[in-house]
């Protein structure tokens, strides 16, 4: 489905003086929220059904509970608590309707369900398996010309709530939130963006949503693919996105939540480069300082992110050696500091669990990563 950009970009890749092509794939990802999934469920007094959980759609779960109970949903009333981790998992309640139907056999007597980890593992909605094939067209000069991007993936939101799905340029249907993050804030010339629905992921089990949605796949690819286009012109990676921001015409953002567009995340990223001391030369042997990009969650509410990491690889194991971690955040008015410092703090050290988890287990393996707790104002 088409769904951003010109499509009519097929001329200009055909007059391109150079052609560069990638695929990214992501594996499949489970929750693993910071408690397993559980509820309690029972009738009151009233007749009424009581289900005690964390969640966070009721609207959706609430129908059905009362159609697993054969009850109207006047007679349901869900009692929502604080999440105890919820990733994206507690969107669905699934969890709610077998410790319901328990209370309905035993005559609406109070039931507590806790799933263990393996069953919760089992039953586990999860981010499924993605692909996207990534292309950028130059001229005779080196310059971006233009942008084909294709993203594919299981669609949660055609399984879950169809109702949500969004109308492309060409009319068709599309989940917005299995491409988020594929309308990126770079200026690329002409630029066509389609994603594709996984249907045998659809239909072999129910995706599910994780954290940061698509951009958590999507912009790992968009990233990746940057860094290789400055590669492949022989680019600096921090200029090369520096001089693709150029906050013009769409990119140059728009009230409420975007004003400011390209230029806030360029901003950041050129914070974080300063803070990281990106590009200097007296970093160990096979230590290096990365950096990316992002916003999130889409182009309509961005939060404007760039982060840098210095990491040290063992060219005998492979073994990466994550040292250091600078982030730099524009979210606009921070009503809560703490929160704030949580969510980044937490999502950083969740995308790092997996080199952690991985390699010789050593003292370097896993020592906490330094933060920088004040928050400064970008520039």
């Amino acid at each position: 489905m088409e769904t951003a950009g010109n499509p009519d970009v097929d001329p200009v890749f055909a007059a391109a003086a150079d052609i560069l092509e990638a695929d990214y794939t992501t594996s499949s990802v489970l929750h693993y929220a910071l408690e397993p999934m559980n509820a309690i469920a029972l009738r009151n007094g009233e007749g009424v059904w009581e289900i005690l959980t964390g969640n966070q759609w009721q609207s959706l779960c609430l129908p059905w509970i009362a159609k697993a109970l054969d009850v109207p949903q006047e007679q349901v009333v869900m009692r929502s608590h604080m999440l105890g981790g919820g990733f994206g998992r507690r969107l669905n309640g699934d969890y709610c309707v077998p410790v319901a139907l328990a209370s309905k056999a035993l005559g609406g007597k109070p039931v507590k369900m806790v799933l263990t980890r393996e069953q919760d593992s089992l039953f586990d909605l999860f981010r499924s398996p993605s692909m996207a094939r990534l292309r950028m067209a130059f001229d005779a000069d080196k310059q971006v010309v233009a942008m084909d991007s294709t993203y594919a993936a299981g669609w949660p939101t055609k399984v879950m709530a169809a109702d949500g799905l969004a109308k492309g340029l060409n009319g068709e249907p599309y989940d917005p939130f299995a491409s988020d993050g594929g309308e990126h804030w770079y200026e690329v010339g002409g630029q066509r963006m389609r994603v594709v629905s996984n249907e045998l992921a659809n239909t072999t089990f129910r995706p599910g949503w994780l954290r940061s949605v698509s951009p958590g796949w999507i912009n790992f690819m968009v990233e990746s693919f940057m860094d290789e286009t400055a590669h492949h012109i022989g680019a600096d990676p921090l200029q090369f996105r520096l001089d693709h921001f150029t906050a013009e015409g769409a990119n140059a953002g728009s009230a409420p939540n975007a004003v400011g567009g390209a230029k806030r995340q360029a901003a950041v990223l050129s914070r974080v480069a300063e803070l990281s001391g990106y590009g200097k030369a007296d970093l160990p042997a096979d230590t290096a300082i990365g950096l990316a990009t992002t916003f999130g969650q889409s182009r309509s509410m961005p939060t404007w992110v760039a982060g840098a990491v210095q990491l040290h690889v063992d060219r005998k194991t492979g073994f990466v050696d994550i040292q250091k971690v600078w982030i730099v955040v524009d979210c606009g008015v921070v009503v809560d500091p703490n929160g704030a410092h949580a969510q980044t703090e937490g999502a950083a050290l969740w995308g790092f669990r997996w080199p952690c988890s991985r390699g010789p287990r050593s003292r370097t393996a896993c020592r906490p990563i330094s933060i920088s707790r004040p928050i400064r104002r970008c520039a």
